[in-house]
């Protein structure tokens, strides 16, 4: 079991989001493991969100709190979001 957590940990820290940049084309998410890279015209919307707007979000595939919070997730408002 200890093994296995051990595993979980080092994978989620792997993939994790470490920093980002910005340029005229592109987002690009640093991670230790291979980096996402976004083509910035494939974007359909970026929105700074007031506090609690994410509460009842519901994790599809992703990690909630463990280096940090990334995957896919749903909200009744806002729909599928990665």
């Amino acid at each position: 079991m200890i093994v296995f957590l051990l595993i979980v940990y080092i994978v989620s820290y792997l993939f994790s989001p470490q920093s980002y940049e910005i340029n005229q084309h592109e987002i690009i998410v640093n991670r230790v493991i291979k980096n996402v890279i976004l083509s910035r015209s494939h974007i359909k919307n970026i929105a700074k969100l007031e506090d609690g707007k994410l509460i009842w979000s519901i994790r599809v595939f992703g990690v909630g709190g463990l280096s940090g919070y990334y995957g896919k997730f749903w909200n009744k408002e806002y729909g599928m979001m990665t």
